[in-house]
């Protein structure tokens, strides 16, 4: 399953269960979700990668380190 030009997963058939994998490459792949149904199994893997992409670029933001409100202080 791609995004674009960007190879975002797989949806395997293993028997009557339908497995989403999140990777670029089959090999590397983490599975994320199992479905007897195909298209819940595509859009469970289409969530994650949205979920994912959106903690990257949480994550890539500079952080104020000054902020007192995010630190916790044990006594």
């Amino acid at each position: 399953m791609s995004i674009g030009d960007v190879v975002v997963g797989f949806v395997e058939s293993a028997g009557p269960v339908y497995v989403a994998l999140h990777g670029p490459r089959y090999d590397r792949a983490v599975e994320v979700s199992q479905s007897l149904v195909f298209d819940v199994a595509a859009a469970a893997l289409l969530a994650h990668v949205r979920v994912v992409d959106h903690l990257t670029a949480e994550l890539a933001k500079p952080h104020d380190s000054g902020s007192s409100a995010a630190t916790s202080h044990v006594a």
